[in-house]
């Protein structure tokens, strides 16, 4: 099943076909519809993606480098976190 962003770049992609079809000399409104199709996409997904599903860094108490949340030892120091 395609999913919500898929489907508005298709039906925007298929009324430039049927605006091209219709009228060849509106080629340029087609590729207008293309690109908001491509642009409304893009946002559709920026929008649907959670920046709040990362943990954040852990920095280490030694050294206050910043390492992966799910280390045990500091990368840079070999300190326990």
């Amino acid at each position: 099943m395609p999913t919500r962003d898929t489907t508005i770049v298709l039906l925007f992609a298929l009324a430039a076909v049927a605006l091209l079809l219709v009228n060849p000399a509106l080629w340029f409104l087609s590729a207008l519809l293309v690109l908001f199709a491509l642009g409304a996409r893009l946002l559709l997904r920026g929008l649907s993606t959670d920046q709040t599903d990362h943990a954040p860094p852990a920095n280490c108490p030694d050294c206050g480098a910043p390492n992966d949340p799910d280390a045990t030892t500091c990368q840079y120091c070999d300190a326990a976190l």
